[in-house]
């Protein structure tokens, strides 16, 4: 039962994806039901979230930006965002750290502190705690890969009632994402240049 649920959720997670790129231009954004809500005590650890009007505890999709983790703000697409919101998925986009302020893996931290702290408002905002998914381009799909292959990060004894929270997503759908984040591999990869450094 689980196995199909997942792939009936990462299935959806690529249709919706699909039709966000071929839905007509000029899809007007709404605006969010919570804007930026903090989830961390760095200026840069927000959240923009939009709530599903739904019956239901909702499906949550999490958007997270790309930018070399050196740039880049909380975004998600017009179409992708109204095709969600239509379907009865709850959407939230994050910003996190950029490595001049902490160095990696602090990104993916903060993506693993976001779902979280979502998690935490699940009774709140309605949230089914049970699917959570993940979107990003570029540094986003790295993020959101490692989110969804890393183990469990939940920490059910800390004082911190987030912490507490799992940090397991039922999929994730990338583009142009980077497979990994370690240098030797990727001196190895790209022979004779200083990209391993950047």
């Amino acid at each position: 039962m689980r196995t199909a649920t997942t792939f009936i959720l990462v299935s959806l997670c690529f249709v919706l994806i699909a039709h966000a790129q071929i839905l007509p231009g000029n899809v007007e954004r709404p605006q969010p039901t919570h804007a930026n809500v903090k989830y961390g005590d760095h200026e840069r650890q927000i959240m923009d979230v939009w709530l599903a009007k739904s019956d239901q505890p909702t499906p949550v999709l999490v958007a997270i930006h790309g930018g070399g983790v050196r740039g880049g703000d909380k975004s998600v697409g017009p179409q992708l965002l109204a095709k969600c919101l239509e379907a009865g998925i709850s959407v939230a986009a994050i910003t996190y750290r950029f490595t001049d302020v902490a160095i990696a893996p602090a990104q993916h931290q903060d993506g693993a502190r976001a779902i979280q702290f979502l998690r935490s408002k699940a009774k709140e905002w309605n949230f089914d705690k049970t699917r959570f998914a993940a979107t990003g381009g570029s540094a986003g799909a790295g993020i959101s890969m490692w989110l969804a292959l890393h183990d469990d990060m939940a920490d059910p004894q800390n004082k911190d009632p987030v912490v507490r929270e799992s940090t397991r997503l039922t999929c994730a759908a990338v583009t142009d994402g980077q497979s990994t984040y370690d240098p030797r591999m990727i001196r190895n990869l790209f022979p004779g240049t200083d990209t391993y450094q950047t």
